[in-house]
């Protein structure tokens, strides 16, 4: 355990830091009183250890958090070059923060401090954490809403990359790619019920959504429109919470006429549940690079295959299959996205790069063809 007396801003801020992180499973050590020069905390998780600087202004003021920051994070890097194996994270604390100061910090850190660790920790409850290595990103969290009481003292954040959160993230990508890649509205939004309407889904899920996405600074403060900015680290994150074990069954048709004949008539039996993903995806898509690798299909709910739709089709847990069915991890985001091509469906290219990226046949070769083919010049060239 640790222990330290609240006699200033800066011990107080101490303390509430280590109970946060101790409450999020780091080990926490604490700087005493009178001991030479060395970081306020340092922070231990598995083989990870941080060095922590932190610094409690009496203002949030921009002018004022902007040079303190830059002096926490020269400091935490100091300690952490002296510390073996160490790295290091730059805290600021404050009562509360703007929207408009944490989307300076994030601009600060993308231009000047990106490979080091920072985190802006409010008494209001707002956390702001950038972490080349993500895990204290797990921290996040808005301020609450005023008509609840936090419960907690570690608070909720919102899922950015929830399946319904990233069709909208779809929505707000979509006007700087070809609908041949995405179907979804391309229209540029001012307020978030115009977003919520042309997204299809409640004005509060859209709030909420872009109350996360400006905490984090992802949206353009000086936009007349809901603009997405420091997308190439919204992409590195989103493609990291995509990285998931999926639920599959391989599959072979019953008859023995033409595979992809039969294929075909599946695919067009309901195009809204049923559309090709990965490899498949890519190649219909014209961004194909692997061949070879059994189709796959997306449907919603792998539970679905027992109606009529799936009668000319058995497993095959060994050999070869003629297909792959897969259930959908994200299925609103899936489906809503979903272009056809060829008279039949086919997953986004935004989805098909999240997915194909953790296929072990060649999928990170697929990935960074879509990624530097499409998303790196439609996407990210000629924004910040």
């Amino acid at each position: 355990m640790f222990y330290l007396p609240r006699k200033n801003r800066g011990q107080e801020a101490a303390a509430d830091l280590a109970i946060l992180f101790d409450a999020n499973g780091w080990q926490v050590e604490m700087e005493g009183p009178g001991l030479r020069p060395g970081p306020d905390l340092e922070i231990k998780r598995g083989s990870r250890r941080l060095t922590v600087e932190i610094k409690a202004p009496a203002e949030g003021r921009v002018d004022r958090v902007i040079p303190l920051l830059a002096q926490a994070i020269l400091q935490a890097q100091t300690y952490a070059n002296a510390t073996p194996g160490a790295q290091p994270l730059a805290v600021i604390y404050l009562e509360d923060a703007s929207d408009t100061l944490i989307g300076q910090v994030g601009y600060f850190v993308d231009n000047y401090a990106s490979g080091t660790a920072i985190g802006l920790v409010t008494k209001s409850g707002v956390r702001y954490f950038r972490d080349p290595g993500l895990e204290l990103e797990a921290l996040n969290a808005a301020p609450p809403a005023p008509s609840r009481r936090r419960t907690s003292s570690v608070g909720a954040q919102v899922n950015l990359f929830s399946d319904l959160n990233q069709w909208m993230l779809k929505v707000l990508l979509a006007p700087d790619l070809p609908p041949e890649l995405l179907k979804a509205p391309r229209d540029q939004f001012r307020t978030g019920a115009e977003f919520a309407q042309a997204a299809g889904v409640s004005t509060m899920s859209a709030s909420r959504l872009l109350q996360q996405l400006r905490l984090e600074g992802h949206l353009d403060e000086s936009s007349l429109t809901l603009r997405l900015v420091r997308r190439e680290e919204l992409l590195r994150r989103w493609q990291a919470a995509s990285m998931k074990s999926p639920i599959q069954m391989r599959m072979r048709f019953v008859l023995k006429a033409s595979v992809e004949k039969q294929l075909h008539q599946l695919l067009l039996s309901d195009p809204t549940q049923i559309c090709l993903g990965l490899f498949s995806a890519a190649s219909a898509l014209r961004l194909g690079h692997v061949s070879g690798v059994p189709p796959h299909v997306y449907v919603p709910k792998i539970s679905r295959l027992e109606d009529r739709t799936w009668r000319g089709l058995v497993a095959m847990p060994g050999g070869t299959p003629d297909l792959i069915v897969r259930e959908a991890a994200s299925p609103q985001s899936t489906f809503r996205g979903a272009v056809m091509r060829n008279g039949v469906a086919c997953a986004d290219v935004i989805q098909t790069w999240l997915d194909v990226a953790n296929h072990p046949t060649r999928g990170e070769e697929q990935a960074a063809l879509i990624y530097n083919q499409v998303l790196r010049p439609h996407l990210l060239d000629g924004t910040c």
